[in-house]
């Protein structure tokens, strides 16, 4: 699988499954593995919010075992908003 393939279905799977509290966004991706996405929703902020940012690492599992994907970085925009940056590696050539 192509990285940007990666991170659709990543995506797609992470919003499957929290859509109802958490939804994301990919706003850009480069070259490098840099990710940067919107995270948003009413997310529970109270039993952990960083759980719904380190969510999508563990989607990336799920989907592929051809890359990994670690939280770099987040920052609250709004309430409801963030926007996380994620480094993402290759693990298999």
């Amino acid at each position: 699988m192509e990285l940007e393939e990666v991170v659709e279905k990543t995506i797609e799977e992470y919003n499957k499954y929290r859509k109802s509290v958490a939804e994301a966004k990919m706003l850009k991706m480069n070259d490098n593995g840099e990710l940067l996405a919107e995270i948003s929703g009413t997310l529970c902020h109270t039993c952990g919010f960083i759980d719904y940012l380190e969510d999508f690492v563990y989607e990336m599992q799920r989907v592929t075992d051809e890359y990994k994907a670690s939280l770099q970085d987040y920052e609250q925009v709004t309430d409801e908003r963030f926007i996380v940056s994620y480094r993402i590696e290759k693990t298999k050539d």
